[in-house]
């Protein structure tokens, strides 16, 4: 393939997590997942009841290009009533978002 050629991604299949999902189970890759973000707004053909915007977050295998979702769900904007004068750490796992601000 070229750099200019493209293939299609893989279907997303979702999976629960056990303990630790860092091995691909498509083809054993097993230094973990890059992530994509796929837009799941409401009028993107869901049933999403929010006015902001929020993403699934895929994993990519970088092996085998296999794509998976584990239920993690962020969204994208600010956050009400959090005001953020630095940097801001944002920790995503299933479940509300946190965010950690730094200490002054």
């Amino acid at each position: 393939m070229t750099d200019n050629e493209t293939t299609e991604p893989a279907e997303i299949k979702t999976l629960k997590i056990e303990e630790e999902f860092r091995i691909c189970p498509a083809c054993g890759y097993d230094r973990g997942f890059h992530t994509s973000l796929v837009n799941m707004s409401p009028g993107r053909g869901n049933h999403l009841k929010t006015t902001r915007e929020v993403f699934r977050v895929i994993l990519i295998c970088p092996n085998c290009g296999a794509r998976f979702d584990i239920g993690w769900k962020i969204p994208v904007g600010d956050v009400p009533g959090v005001s953020v004068g630095g940097p801001a750490v944002v920790s995503v796992h299933p479940g509300p978002v946190q965010i950690h601000l730094p200490e002054e």
